[in-house]
């Protein structure tokens, strides 16, 4: 009756017509009225509504405060360059200086996003991959590799692997979610991080997380009456904290409890963040942004290369 969805896959799912429209129902329910557009836009189709915001989720790269010290660096990096030079100070016989999500999923598109958004800032264009800012965050990632700072191995890895990796101290940052803040205790427990936003020409952060849409059945009305419940701030807030998640909307910025040891950054990053498309088409885009990670992080291909290949599922995807 009710179904928990990726944002970014939700669209697509309301187009084969699953889920009950909630448009007109909550049209006056002004627990919404704050919720981030962006995030919004997730739950439409053809101008009409078809779930709400579940919980939400930004990223930033998180690193181990001991390794930072113990390489004597004191500066967090604020561009591309002061980056991929501190993963390589980070560097040595048995740590990586840095690791991210780049297998073949979504969870690749979603790790990289935040590098081509701060690298594109106000050109950023969900559906232009080959581009001058593309060029500059791949060439950045890829040049990790070459540095044998990044290991080869990221184009296998999903999020349980990342978090392995860094709970052994085998890389010392990463690119990875606010819910580490709840579940740091199981996947991290004896080190002690923080967390920086990704920068280049501007600050950037992509949201990530999940909506709540009702089947379009017998318990249509039931359901919805849920949906309506959940949207009050006090009971979104209740299970999207627990899970290192949180509201999409103004209310978490100047809420006390996301103030606390951890949240900082993300929270702080929320204005900074966007949400990939609204789009039944985005499954087969971010197939292209996985290609060309992968290829740029093999060193198969160069990254204009890699772009290019990228760039061309992409256009084939807009084009059916």
């Amino acid at each position: 009756d009710l179904v928990l969805v990726d944002g970014c896959d939700c669209v697509s799912y309301a187009a084969m017509g699953i889920f009950a429209d909630l448009t007109d129902v909550m049209a006056d329910n002004e627990n919404m009225k704050d919720d981030y557009e962006g995030i919004l836009a997730s739950t439409r189709y053809n101008g009409r509504m078809y779930a709400v915001p579940f919980m939400s989720n930004d990223l930033a790269i998180m690193y181990n405060k001991s390794m930072f010290e113990a390489a004597g660096i004191t500066k967090i990096p604020e561009s591309f360059e002061e980056l991929r030079e501190t993963a390589k100070a980070l560097t040595t016989d048995t740590v990586f200086g840095f690791g991210m999500v780049a297998i073949q999923n979504e969870e690749a598109t979603y790790s990289y996003l935040p590098f081509h958004m701060a690298a594109c800032g106000d050109s950023y264009d969900p559906y232009v991959l080959d581009c001058e800012g593309g060029l500059n965050a791949m060439t950045m990632l890829a040049g990790m590799i070459e540095d044998g700072s990044m290991p080869k191995d990221v184009i296998a890895w999903g999020l349980a692997d990342l978090d392995s990796q860094f709970g052994a101290e085998k890389i010392a940052m990463m690119m990875n979610g606010s819910w580490e803040v709840v579940y740091d205790e199981e996947s991290f427990p004896n080190i002690e991080w923080d967390a920086f936003p990704v920068r280049e020409k501007t600050v950037a952060s992509v949201f990530g997380g999940e909506n709540l849409a009702a089947i379009d059945g017998p318990q249509k009305e039931r359901a919805i009456d849920v949906l309506d419940w959940y949207m009050t701030y006090e009971v979104v807030k209740k299970w999207t904290a627990t899970e290192g998640h949180f509201p999409p909307r103004d209310a978490t910025m100047t809420d006390e409890f996301y103030q606390g040891e951890g949240w900082k950054t993300f929270i702080d990053l929320i204005p900074y963040s966007l949400a990939r498309p609204a789009d039944v088409k985005y499954p087969e885009v971010s197939t292209g942004y996985q290609m060309a990670l992968q290829e740029a992080l093999t060193l198969s291909k160069t990254p204009e290369e890699a772009l290019k290949d990228g760039q061309a599922m992409i256009d084939a995807a807009l084009a059916k």
